[in-house]
């Protein structure tokens, strides 16, 4: 199996601000894009950009109206270094908030001074976190509503409807959504309780669903079972990563590559996971038998060990109560793994992945896991060049948690 590797240029970079400027390429000279699919809706991006004094008092005057752009386009290489595709990893105009205080770049405020100087006519390297406020405003907008004999699917989809979200909406089917419900009032909640609120009393997923916008697609996601169906010829839902020996050439080789045959796409990783192993006892801090009660005074059990006798009594709403609150409770193993020169596109919050242990690994015992990713942490930094010749390597720290069935 041969793997590519991946480097990365930034360009179409521009600020709008008292009038829309066009930046050089290059001048951005790091990004951090942080996704925490579990406990956020949206990643925490940071950049560094190199920008003279006036641009950087420009920013600090419209920080409230004012937008940064550009586009990130991932170039694939082949063994001799080639270019042999470049592809669009990340694009749009976000609204930013500085870090710093306008002090820490302008020491004078009057312009006689300021000319004096030098550092006040440097270029400095002015950090910023960007977002996309007209999403976080869709996303948080309140609604309160009342759905009469329709199925779970129609009331998902008009969740989106109502606050304006109809495109790129990528979302785990609704389990047994056949038949409809008679009547359903919805409480007043932004998306993320709407969605809560569908799942608990109806029984959307087997788990608390992940809602998360990361930066071009919004998804709806069940993070015990994705089951998401692509038709695409280059993005696939499953990830294997390869633990080989350090006695193989192989294993000083970074990389991914895509494998139409299988669907898969694969990671040559030379570092290896860090490990949190899954003990029982934290099972027996929440509780190791489950009893469910429904409105029609059926018992439902399930028991997580026979070891402990902790007990936790709910009130079953749906088919699926016991599964979410299993799920949403009792974890597996959790890792997290640092891979470079990689493709970054298909770092995607419905992944699942699989390890390939060579004899040197068997003893990590993970080849017969499947892991759902929880989280990334993406560094690209500019290692060379200038312009529109500017040179960008990415890194990525995966984390990711055992599916528990």
């Amino acid at each position: 199996m041969d793997f590519n590797t991946y480097t990365y240029t930034i360009r179409d970079i521009g600020i709008n601000t008292d009038k829309a400027y066009t930046i050089k390429s290059g001048s951005i000279n790091y990004m951090n894009i942080t996704h925490a699919y579990f406990s956020r809706i949206m990643p925490v991006i940071k950049i560094g950009i190199e920008l003279d004094i006036p641009m950087i008092d420009s920013l600090y005057k419209y920080e409230k109206s004012g937008t940064i752009s550009f586009t990130v386009i991932e170039n694939e290489h082949d063994g001799d270094g080639n270019i042999t595709n470049s592809a669009p990893f990340m694009t749009g105009a976000f609204n930013y908030i500085a870090i710093k205080p306008r002090s820490d770049y302008i020491t004078s405020t009057d312009t006689i001074t300021s000319d004096l100087v030098d550092v006040m006519k440097s270029v400095q390297i002015f950090e910023c976190y960007l977002i996309n406020m007209d999403m976080v405003n869709n996303i948080l907008k309140g609604i309160s509503n009342i759905f009469k004999d329709t199925s779970k699917s129609a009331i998902f989809k008009s969740l989106f409807q109502l606050r304006g979200i109809t495109k790129n909406i990528i979302a785990t089917p609704p389990n047994n959504d056949n038949g409809k419900i008679s009547y359903a009032v919805f409480p007043y909640g932004d998306l993320v309780g709407n969605i809560t609120y569908l799942n608990a009393h109806f029984g959307l997923y087997k788990s608390t669903p992940i809602v998360y916008y990361d930066g071009s697609v919004l998804y709806c996601i069940d993070k015990t079972d994705p089951n998401i169906k692509l038709s695409s010829t280059s993005d696939y839902a499953e990830i294997n990563i390869f633990l080989v020996n350090d006695s193989d050439p192989k294993r000083n080789i970074d990389g991914s590559c895509n494998d139409l045959s299988t669907k898969t796409h694969y990671i040559n990783s030379r570092n290896i996971p860090t490990i949190n192993e899954h003990n029982d006892r934290k099972c027996a801090t929440e509780f190791a038998t489950l009893i469910g009660i429904d409105n029609k005074g059926n018992i439902h059990r399930k028991t997580i060990s026979e070891e402990y006798s902790k007990l936790k009594m709910v009130y079953v709403h749906n088919t699926l109560t016991m599964e979410q609150i299993y799920h949403d409770n009792i974890l597996g193993d959790s890792l997290s793994i640092g891979v470079s020169n990689i493709s970054l596109s298909i770092i995607k919050p419905y992944k699942i992945f699989r390890f390939m242990c060579d004899t040197q690994y068997s003893n990590l015992n993970l080849d017969e896991k499947l892991f759902n990713i929880a989280g990334a942490d993406i560094t690209i930094t500019r290692e060379g060049g200038a312009g529109d010749d500017a040179n960008y390597l990415g890194t990525v720290t995966i984390s990711l948690i055992q599916q528990i069935k």
